[in-house]
């Protein structure tokens, strides 16, 4: 395909990237509900079956993680406003998904851990992804702590995070109605 084709629907390399990934994003969205386990599940099970969805995902990991510094600093306001209503129905797929595998999370909660879980992606996939100059310096035993496995720490962290908001539900749904005012003032 020529350049002036890509670009007629395409205002930029990067409105290619962002287009890309949307598509990625949704197949892996679709592709989540067959390699997750079956509802209602344990809740780490749900995060480490995300986190390796995720990992067996390299391209998808790369294009999102340069979201916010790169894609979307080179494209036009109308392309990130319609690339955003397109992640928001995403998203809310994603959250209901979770919400059938861990029935106690609520979905105000649900939405907020994909949330989460994009900015954790965006700043660990890096890290998780190093140039080879990284890999042939982090080979020295020495510094072992400084390689991250992508798919073990993100489902970590993902199972760190929907603890919490697990927790804060159990905390409010314990909390009297007098407390709960109490709070909101």
């Amino acid at each position: 395909m020529s350049k002036t084709h890509v670009v007629r629907y395409f205002e930029t390399r990067d409105g290619v990237f962002l287009g890309l990934l949307e598509r990625m994003r949704l197949a892996w969205i679709e592709d989540l509900a067959g390699e997750w386990p079956v509802p209602p599940c344990e809740p780490g099970q749900v995060m480490r079956a995300w986190a390796d969805s995720l990992a067996a995902r390299p391209v998808l990991c790369q294009l999102w993680s340069l979201l916010p510094s790169v894609l979307e600093r080179n494209v036009s306001a109308e392309a990130v406003h319609t690339y955003k209503l397109s992640y928001q129905e995403h998203r809310a797929r994603l959250a209901k998904a979770v919400g059938e595998r861990v029935p106690a999370l609520r979905e105000e909660d649900a939405i907020r851990l994909t949330d989460y879980a994009v900015v954790v992606l965006v700043g660990l996939w890096p890290f998780g992804d190093p140039p080879p100059a990284v890999v042939e310096a982090t080979a020295d035993p020495r510094l072992a702590s400084s390689r991250v496995d992508f798919a073990s720490m993100y489902g970590e962290v993902l199972g760190t995070m929907l603890a919490g908001l697990l927790a804060r539900r159990h905390a409010d749904d314990t909390r009297s109605p007098r407390e709960m005012a109490d709070e909101g003032r």
